[in-house]
């Protein structure tokens, strides 16, 4: 992410010796928003699936205050070329939808297009008035979303106070294996407490 706005996502590949591979030792850049705009890109995620790199980041609507910290993702083949979009137009996961959409952890999905092209799980935290854990499935065309909007935002759990900080892993069968800090047991005081739950990519619990 560079420093100046509107902020940047860029990135770079390496070969085993060290040698990069993309953008001439420059990197290229994956996201940036509107020139002269104060719109802000943040806190890339990324994962790998084959020689493709998967990626996920914050991106500012600064148009609209309401609609926060929105996210955006894209898949990157080994060439550095995308595979969907452009560097100034990414896939929405979040689909500029109210309030903060941060904190994501992304995977690519098991099912692929007829292209051969695989979409991407992203498990991630939603702020409308307190905080939640959320799921959507972006699908191969990087345009579809599951569950189809506006009801892309699966809940996975949103109980009292905050859930906040989600970590996933995903197992052989393609599921998925999330915690997350909760404070619903609190009253949403200084302590909080580790909840866990099981998601498949349909998705559902």
């Amino acid at each position: 992410m560079n420093s100046t706005l509107p902020s940047a996502i860029w990135a770079s590949r390496l070969n085993s010796n060290g040698s990069v591979l993309w953008g001439s030792g420059l990197g290229i850049q994956i996201f940036q928003g509107s020139t002269g705009s104060s719109d802000a890109s943040r806190n890339p995620r990324v994962s790998r699936d084959g020689s493709q790199l998967c990626l996920a980041w914050e991106q500012l609507n600064s148009t609209n205050s309401s609609k926060g910290w929105n996210l955006l993702a894209n898949r990157i083949k080994s060439d550095g070329t995308f595979v969907w979009g452009t560097n100034t137009v990414g896939s929405e996961i979040s689909a500029d939808w109210p309030g903060d959409q941060i904190n994501a952890v992304i995977f690519p999905d098991d099912s692929v297009a007829a292209t051969g092209v695989g979409g991407l799980l992203a498990v991630y935290q939603n702020y409308s008035s307190t905080n939640s854990i959320v799921l959507t499935r972006l699908m191969p065309d990087g345009a579809g979303l599951k569950p189809a909007f506006p009801n892309h935002l699966f809940n996975v759990c949103r109980q009292n106070n905050d859930q906040t900080l989600p970590k996933a892993v995903k197992t052989a069968a393609g599921e998925l294996l999330i915690v997350w800090n909760d404070t619903r047991s609190n009253g949403g005081g200084s302590y909080s407490s580790i909840y866990a739950q099981r998601c498949d990519r349909t998705p559902k619990r």
